[in-house]
C-alpha cells in the first residue's frame, strides 16, 4: 500500500503545477517525524546572558536485519541545551546525552549550575545537578515517590522539591471520613491469619491489598493515564542541602497535594497550592488555596483563600511586595477561563487582592506567566483565535497589550517563554515550522535557533483563513492546499478534502498550534486538501463561546466544523465535493463518529481515541468528571441521563453505512478502551464496513508523545485507509 500510495502522489504531482512547493524540495513522508524536534521549558538568566530549554527528538536505538528488511526502532527523548545570548553564534551547547528524557530544567542563581528531573535506574524522577563549569551531573535526591517541580533558593545553597508521600505515613490520620464503609481499626499488633478471628481476617485482607493481589479501591478516582491509580498518596515539600542530599528536611505534612511552591524573594518562606480544606477527600475537592510555609518554624498558614475558585502557579514579584497567581471559578471548571490575579503582601498577610485580567480586560483562559525584572508587569500566554500570543499587562495598562501575536494575516503561537536580563526567550510555531526559538531584547526580535532546518527541504503546504456565520457565531475554519497545488483558476482536475476535527472538546487549532504541524502536512505532500476548525465549544473565543456546547456536543459542533467544509467547498472548485473524509481523535473522534451516523456524504472516516457511549464512559474513563462539567449532571440522575443518551454515538449507530476505521489505544484510560470496542462490535454485528485497530501499551497521548514506531503506523493507517475510498489521483475536466 504505502508503494502504491507513492504511485498516486507522484503521477499527482506530475500533472500539478508547482506552487509552494520549490524545484529543490520534496514532500514530506511519514519517516520525517522522526526529524521533528520540538522547544520547552526554557529558563533564562538573571542577567540574560545565557538561556537553557528542553530538546525533544526521536533518536535511532536499534537498527537489526530481518530477513531482507532493515527494523529501525525509535525512542523518544530529551536533552537539556544552553545557548550563549551574548554571541552571534545561534548553535546551542547539549549538555546531555543518551537514552534519556530530561525535563524542567532551572538554573540557579549564579547562573552555574542546572537543576532537573531525570529518572533513575530504577524509574523514578529524581532531580539531578549539572555544573555548567564542567563536570557530570549528580543526582541529588532519591525519593521512594520521585520528585518534581525543582525550585533553587534565592541563595542557590538549597533546592524546593514536591514528593508522594502514602497518606499511611502522614504524622496525623486524616480528617476526611474513612472511605471504607464500617472497616475497623485494626491493632497493629494483630497477627494475619485467613482462618482466624475476624480481626484476623482483615489484617490478612489488608495485606493482600497493600501487595496489589487484589486491588481494593475505596477512593472516587480510580484511574491513572495508563491503568489503575495507585493508592492514594499526597505530594509533600521539601527543602534538600545540595551539598550533603542527607540534610533534607520536609516542610509539609499536609492532608492534601502541595504543588506550586516557590521562594519568596529573601528565601525565608515558600508559598504553595493546596487545597483549601482537608475535611473533604482529596477526590473530592475541587477548591485550591495559596498556603505558605515558614522554612525555619514549619508552621504553615492559609494566605488567600476564595470559596468557589482554584488558585494556582503563585509568583512573587521581584520585591517581594505582590503575589500573583491565576485563578479559575470552579462552579463550571469546562467553561471557565484562567484569570491573572494580583496580591498585596504586607508582612505575610494579604492586604487586598484584584483581578489583573478578566472578562472585561481579557476573555481569554491564561496559561503560563512571569514578572518581567525590575518592572511592574508581567507576560504571559492564551489561547486566541488559533494561535498562542505572548501579552503584557501591568498596573498601567487598562488592558494586556500583545506582544506576539499575528503575522502575514495567520496567527502563531507561543508556547514556552522566560525572560532575564531585559531579554524575553521563546519558541514560536507558525505554519512553516512548529518549533523555533527566538530572542525579543527591547524592539530586536529574531530567530536564533532553528531545531527543524530540515524543513527547508520540504515542500510545505500555506493554510488560509476563513470566517462564516453559523447562527449567532463567528466560526473560524482554515483550508490547506495539495503541497504542489496552485490553485489555479484553469486548474483541469479536483482534489478530495479532509475534515479534520480537534479534541478537547475546548481544544483549539490553528496555524500557531504545533501538536498537528504534522499531520497535516503529510496529508497535504500526499495529495489531500485539509480543512480544520474552531467549533462552538472550543477554547480562544472566550467564555461564551466555550459555553456554546452545553449539554450538545453532537448537533450544534457538527453543524459549524459541516458549515466550515461547505464553505470551503463553494469557494474553491477545485476541491472535489465527491471525495470527501472526515477524521479526529478524542473529543474529534466522537465528533467523526456523530457526523457519519448523520450523513453519509463522507467516502470514508477514522475515529480515534473517542467516547462512543457516555453513559458507560463515567465509569471507565479518568476523565468522568467531563460528563457533570458538560451537561450538568452523571447518568444517575434523572435530570440528565437524557441528555446524556441523546448525545451518545452507539444508540444511533445503526445509522451509520460510512466506511469507518476505529483507533485506540489499549492503555488508554482517559476515554476508555471498551468505548471503541462497543462502537466497532455493534458496526459489525450490524455487516457495516468497519475496521479495528487497538496499539499495545498506547495511552491518550499516543498521537502526541506516543510510541515512535506507533506514531508512524497511525499516520500510514490513515493515508492507506483514505486512499481506499478517496485516493488522491489526476483528472481532467
Amino acid at each position: 500500500m504505502r508503494a502504491s500510495l507513492q504511485a498516486v502522489f507522484t503521477a499527482f504531482a506530475l500533472v500539478v503545477s508547482c506552487g509552494i512547493a520549490g524545484a529543490d524540495q520534496t514532500p514530506v513522508v511519514v519517516t520525517d517525524l522522526t526529524k521533528l524536534r520540538t522547544i520547552s521549558d526554557i529558563d533564562v538568566s538573571w542577567d540574560g546572558r545565557l538561556a537553557i530549554f528542553v530538546l525533544h527528538s526521536m533518536a535511532q536505538i536499534e537498527s537489526q536485519e530481518n530477513g531482507s528488511q532493515a527494523v529501525h526502532e525509535w525512542a523518544n527523548q530529551s536533552h537539556l541545551f544552553a545557548i550563549d545570548l551574548t554571541t552571534q553564534n545561534d548553535q546551542p551547547t547539549q549538555l546531555t546525552f543518551g537514552e534519556r528524557r530530561d525535563s524542567s530544567p532551572q538554573l540557579n542563581p549564579k547562573a552555574d549550575q542546572i537543576a532537573f528531573v531525570r529518572n533513575d535506574e530504577n524509574g523514578e524522577p529524581q532531580v539531578w545537578v549539572l555544573p555548567l563549569t564542567g563536570g557530570e551531573a549528580r543526582q541529588i535526591t532519591a525519593m521512594k515517590g520521585g520528585v518534581s517541580q525543582p525550585k533553587w533558593s534565592p541563595d542557590g545553597l538549597r533546592l524546593l522539591v514536591r514528593s508522594a508521600v502514602p497518606v499511611t505515613e502522614l504524622t496525623a490520620p486524616p480528617p476526611w471520613p474513612n472511605q471504607r464503609p464500617g472497616a475497623p481499626q485494626v491493632s497493629s499488633q494483630v497477627s494475619a491469619d485467613p482462618d482466624g478471628s475476624i480481626e484476623q481476617i482483615h489484617k490478612w485482607l489488608d495485606e493482600n491489598a497493600s501487595s496489589g493481589n487484589p486491588i481494593v479501591f475505596n477512593r472516587l478516582n480510580v484511574l491513572s493515564e495508563v491503568g489503575y491509580a495507585e493508592p492514594l498518596a499526597l505530594q509533600q515539600l521539601y527543602l534538600i542541602d545540595i551539598s550533603d542530599r542527607d540534610q533534607m528536611s520536609q516542610l509539609t505534612d499536609d492532608a492534601a497535594s502541595c504543588r506550586d511552591a516557590v521562594f519568596s524573594p529573601d528565601g525565608l518562606r515558600v508559598v504553595y497550592v493546596r487545597s483549601r480544606t482537608t475535611e473533604q477527600h482529596p477526590d473530592e475537592e475541587e477548591d485550591d488555596a495559596l498556603w505558605q510555609v515558614d522554612i525555619e518554624t514549619k508552621s504553615t498558614k492559609e494566605l488567600l483563600s476564595l470559596k468557589g475558585w482554584r488558585l494556582r502557579q503563585p509568583q512573587f514579584s521581584p520585591d517581594g511586595n505582590v503575589l500573583a497567581y491565576t485563578g479559575q471559578q470552579t462552579d463550571a471548571p469546562a467553561f471557565r477561563q484562567w484569570q491573572i490575579g494580583l496580591a498585596s503582601l504586607k508582612k505575610d498577610v494579604v492586604s487586598n487582592y484584584y483581578w489583573l485580567t478578566d472578562a472585561s480586560t481579557l476573555d481569554r483562559s491564561v496559561q503560563r506567566f512571569q514578572w518581567l525584572d525590575g518592572r511592574e508587569a508581567l507576560i504571559f500566554n492564551c489561547a486566541s483565535k488559533g494561535g498562542y500570543p505572548l501579552l503584557l499587562a501591568s498596573f498601567g495598562l487598562i488592558k494586556p497589550a500583545e506582544l506576539i501575536g499575528t503575522a502575514d494575516g495567520l496567527p502563531r503561537g507561543v508556547h514556552s517563554f522566560a525572560s532575564g536580563g531585559g531579554v524575553i526567550i521563546y519558541t514560536l510555531t507558525t505554519w512553516e515550522n512548529p518549533s523555533t526559538l527566538r530572542i525579543r531584547r527591547g524592539e530586536e526580535d529574531k530567530q536564533i535557533f532553528n531545531p527543524n532546518a530540515w524543513i527547508n527541504t520540504r515542500a510545505v503546504s500555506q493554510p488560509s483563513q476563513y470566517q462564516i456565520n453559523v447562527e449567532d457565531r463567528v466560526i473560524d475554519y482554515w483550508l490547506m492546499p495539495p503541497t504542489q497545488q496552485n490553485q489555479s483558476e484553469n486548474q483541469t482536475f479536483k482534489v478530495p478534502v479532509v475534515l479534520e476535527i480537534h479534541g478537547g472538546p475546548s481544544a483549539m487549532w490553528g496555524p500557531g498550534e504545533r501538536t498537528m504541524w504534522f499531520e497535516f502536512q503529510l496529508l497535504c505532500s500526499y495529495g489531500y486538501a485539509v480543512v480544520y476548525a474552531n467549533p462552538r465549544g472550543s477554547g480562544g473565543y472566550g467564555e461564551s463561546f466555550q459555553r456554546g456546547n452545553y449539554q450538545d456536543w453532537g448537533d450544534g459542533p457538527s453543524r459549524d466544523v459541516l458549515a466550515s467544509l461547505d464553505s470551503a467547498l463553494a469557494d474553491n472548485s477545485w476541491l472535489d465535493a465527491d471525495r470527501q473524509v472526515v477524521t479526529g481523535g478524542s473529543y474529534g473522534g466522537y465528533l467523526t463518529a456523530w457526523i457519519v451516523a448523520h450523513t453519509q456524504r463522507f467516502k470514508a472516516a477514522v475515529a480515534q481515541r473517542g467516547v462512543y457511549d457516555l453513559k458507560t464512559f463515567f465509569g471507565e474513563g479518568n476523565a468522568w468528571k467531563l460528563l457533570g462539567y458538560a451537561f450538568g449532571g452523571e447518568p444517575h440522575d434523572d435530570r440528565y441521563v437524557q441528555k446524556i443518551e441523546a448525545n451518545s454515538v452507539v444508540p444511533i449507530a445503526d445509522q451509520i453505512y460510512t466506511p469507518l476505521l476505529i483507533m485506540h489505544g489499549v492503555n488508554d484510560m482517559r476515554t476508555g478502551v471498551s468505548q471503541s470496542l462497543m462502537l466497532y462490535r455493534t458496526l459489525k454485528v450490524l455487516g457495516r464496513p468497519v475496521e479495528y485497530v487497538l496499539y499495545p501499551e498506547a495511552d491518550h497521548d499516543l498521537s502526541r508523545r506516543g510510541n515512535p514506531h506507533q506514531r508512524l503506523d497511525r499516520l500510514d493507517r490513515i493515508l492507506a485507509f483514505f486512499a481506499r475510498f478517496a485516493a488522491p489521483t489526476a483528472s481532467e475536466e
